[in-house]
């Protein structure tokens, strides 16, 4: 079940909750996305709202993907093309 991983994702990483909040690429109209960074641990939550794909510039480093409404991308890097209506929640440790 999706909101049971979403639980388990807040529940297991401190920087969902105790993490400063930065907007990533901030010039798009069609996603939402932002950072959240506490000590070592830099998350990623990154959406499309639109019916097309959408690409988004990640901060540097890879990312592990913990929770993603496709289910089927396991790391991210660098760029990455949203599809219509996606969500991802990547962790970088």
């Amino acid at each position: 079940n999706f909101y049971r991983k979403l639980l388990k994702v807040r529940k297991t990483l401190k920087s969902v909750i105790n993490g400063t909040v930065t907007p990533v690429d901030i010039d798009s109209d069609a996603s939402f996305c932002y950072r959240r960074d506490y000590e070592d641990e830099t998350v990623v939550s990154l959406n499309n709202f639109k019916d097309y794909d959408v690409v988004v510039k990640l901060p540097e480093g890879k990312f592990s993907v913990v929770l993603s409404n496709y289910g089927d991308v396991t790391e991210i890097e660098n760029t990455v093309t949203l599809r219509p209506y996606e969500s991802i929640t990547a962790v970088r440790k």
